[in-house]
């Protein structure tokens, strides 16, 4: 897929100067490919691979290239229910060589659909990234909490809460708080189109870091 974002005033990037920076424009790409196996008639195995690279107009210094692998399983009970339980290991280049670093980690993703149109959804993950630098080296833990409304079958609005937790190994801890809200539409049988508002504030101790971003997402399924 390809994800365009704009952020800013406060697209600061995790780094404190003080006072608000100015925004910034980035495009993403991403893609993924694996497989899986039924282990039941409601139970699959699977692995994939993926690869991303971002850029960044003005804060250079942050784009980055991603690539790894993932594995687990994933459980569907009677189409309403369903639960992915999965381990990741990941490596990520950034400009700032510093930054570089490999990454590995856990998750588990939790959906009920209460009532149609309505599903809610829950998630945590594990997360350790060694960085070359160890000012960047952390242990994190993300969770959080959402909703979706499906206006038809080719429409869905959601939205989400989301906290993350990174203790740093050179010492001091960032909070970061992500109010999400987003609606995808299904373009075709194989193309969907998406716009997401990510309202975010992140706290290491020295001031809050804000950052608006808004995305536009341009994805196709094979």
């Amino acid at each position: 897929g390809t994800t365009m974002q704009a952020i800013g005033p406060g697209g600061g990037q995790g780094k404190y100067t003080g006072q608000q920076s100015t925004g910034d424009i980035s495009m993403s790409l991403f893609g993924e490919a694996g497989a899986f196996s039924d282990v039941g008639s409601r139970t699959s195995l699977f692995i994939k691979g993926f690869a991303g690279h971002t850029a960044y107009a003005r804060y250079s210094e942050f784009d980055s290239t991603t690539a790894g692998v993932s594995a687990g399983v994933y459980r569907n009970r009677a189409g309403r229910n369903s639960v992915r339980l999965s381990v990741f290991g990941k490596t990520n280049d950034y400009n700032d060589a510093g930054r570089d670093s490999v990454a590995f980690g856990g998750s588990a993703r939790f959906r009920q659909r209460v009532r149609s149109p309505w599903s809610v959804r829950e998630w945590i993950e594990l997360e350790r990234n060694k960085a070359d630098d160890p000012v960047f080296s952390y242990d994190g833990i993300a969770f959080g909490a959402g909703g979706g409304y499906a206006f038809s079958g080719k429409t869905t609005f959601s939205g989400g809460l989301g906290f993350r937790l990174q203790d740093y190994d050179a010492g001091g801890r960032m909070e970061t708080t992500t109010l999400s809200l987003a609606v995808d539409h299904s373009l075709s049988r194989a193309w969907s189109a998406g716009v997401a508002l990510d309202i975010q504030e992140s706290d290491a101790g020295a001031g809050v870091i804000e950052n608006n971003i808004l995305s536009f997402a341009l994805r196709y399924d094979y």
